[in-house]
């Protein structure tokens, strides 16, 4: 029975080693095996050193495309700054770029669990993507967190995780905005998973040109 074994996996090995050793060609330094063995001492130091600029120029490429990369990202990142900035001090933008979100009711995952919250109020600007913190409604309760807000293009989205929208409730803008409007029941599938939450969404008009209506206190 020993025997048998050991003949099965020898044949095994011959055959896995005459499948895969053909596709399995070794070089040195971009050259193939076969000739560098046919090469001089000489050549094969040229070799060596044609094969290490090429490196070199390879691995300069790769940086000097990363730094490109990072330079108009960071540009980018100043634009988008100097855009939301513009925007609350009302030097730019237009109608609808500024909006204020206020929360109440039903249920957001806070601290591993689904608990009732104290209302938060916000203003969020297009472009912008921030984090606004969350207080469990209950007195001395220790629990807390956060739930990030981003709004671009007119579409408001909320409970937006790092992985991007996917999960969060979209709004897309309304001529209802204006005035302000609310949303019932909204919930999403997000980190904060919201249950049952009352939203009201008002537009800030820039300075000068004043709310159609002052946006409600709860």
């Amino acid at each position: 029975m020993f025997y048998k074994n050991n003949t099965l996996n020898m044949i095994i090995f011959v055959f896995v080693f005459f499948i895969l050793v053909p596709g399995c060609s070794t070089s040195h330094y971009g050259v193939a095996d076969e000739e560098w063995q046919k090469m001089s001492e000489a050549e094969r130091v040229v070799a060596i050193e044609g094969y290490n600029e090429r490196q070199r120029i390879r691995e300069e490429s790769r940086l000097e495309e990363a730094k490109a990369k990072r330079v108009v990202a960071e540009q980018r990142a100043r634009e988008r700054k100097e855009h939301i900035q513009s925007i609350y001090n009302g030097n730019g933008g237009q109608f609808g770029d500024l909006l204020r979100v206020s929360m109440k009711g039903g249920k957001i995952r806070i601290g591993g669990k689904h608990r009732s919250y104290r209302p938060v109020s916000f203003k969020i600007a297009d472009k912008e993507c921030k984090s606004i913190k969350l207080v469990s409604e209950k007195k001395h309760s220790s629990h807390g967190g956060q739930i990030t807000a981003c709004y671009r293009d007119g579409l408001l989205l909320l409970d937006v995780s790092g992985s991007g929208s996917r999960g969060a409730t979209a709004l897309t803008y309304d001529s209802g905005w204006a005035k302000g409007q609310t949303y019932q029941h909204v919930e999403s599938d997000g980190k904060n998973e919201l249950e049952n939450v009352e939203v009201y969404v008002l537009v800030v008009a820039p300075r000068g040109q004043g709310n159609v209506i002052e946006h409600r206190v709860w």
